[in-house]
């Protein structure tokens, strides 16, 4: 009973969150810091650079992010050793809400479980509506897909 009260109390402290300047964008969805920590964003998945739409969501995250000072929110650490954050511009945008109000990004599904995402479900939805972006092409392939695709392909040579 103990460690469920603990566990409980543990989930309804403020995430840690650290404000830096955003030095490099990687892609659409990661960055680097100028502490040098490679953030993967929370909750979105934008086009690789190689797919449709991945350069140009990397020049939306490079107008809005890159040299601002931002906050990041961390969520918990991936598999790849990246800190995967929310992170929060000087408008008080997250870079997250930016990219999908541009059609840049889908919200991941297999990750976005926050109450959070829910209202970015819906930032999704009007670009989709509005045809921005990515959503210009009715075709657009989800990155998730788009890797296993090339991975498949690349494994059947």
């Amino acid at each position: 009973m103990c460690l469920i009260l603990l566990t409980l109390l543990l989930l309804a402290l403020p995430q840690p969150s650290m404000a830096a300047i955003v030095v490099r964008i990687i892609d659409a969805d990661t960055l680097i810091l100028d502490s040098a920590i490679k953030i993967r964003l929370y909750g979105i998945d934008c086009p690789e650079r190689g797919q449709p739409g991945g350069v140009e969501a990397t020049e939306a995250a490079v107008i809005l992010a890159l040299g601002q000072s931002v906050e990041v929110m961390e969520q918990y650490q991936d598999r790849y050793g990246r800190t995967v954050a929310i992170v929060i511009l000087e408008s008080g945008d997250t870079l997250q809400e930016a990219l999908l109000q541009r059609g840049m990004a889908w919200v991941a599904p297999r990750y976005c479980k926050r109450p959070k995402c829910d209202s970015w479900r819906d930032l999704e939805q009007s670009a989709r509506l509005s045809r921005i972006g990515i959503w210009q092409d009715e075709y657009a392939v989800p990155p998730w897909e788009w890797r296993k695709q090339n991975r498949d392909s690349r494994g059947s040579r």
